[in-house]
């Protein structure tokens, strides 16, 4: 009987082990993931922030070397979305001004 319990703490020990490996893993990937959507979101800031109109793929090429065709598509429309509501650059007075003027 003792023989089937060590048998079954060897087999439980070796299965917390790839657990312990898989979750290891999974948090690698999610660091790794949020670190590149980090860049591309400094990357589309720095964008909306210094165009002076829309945006284009080969301007977001530059930027980034090494994206896909559909990271270049999703950050276009997010920046298409967001471009709006960015403050104009020849306004005369700051955005805030207008707030505490109503």
């Amino acid at each position: 009987m003792e023989e089937k319990s060590s048998a079954t703490s060897s087999v439980d020990n070796s299965n917390k082990d790839v657990k312990d490996e898989d979750n290891d893993k999974k948090t690698d990937l999610l660091e790794t993931s949020r670190s590149y959507l980090q860049a591309l979101q400094s990357v589309c800031k720095n964008l909306l922030l210094t165009s002076n109109g829309a945006i284009s793929k080969e301007e977001i090429r530059s930027e980034v070397r090494d994206c896909t065709e559909q990271e270049i598509l999703a950050m276009k429309f997010i920046m298409g979305k967001l471009q709006p509501y960015l403050p104009s650059k020849t306004a005369s007075k700051p955005f805030i001004s207008y707030l505490f003027a109503c």
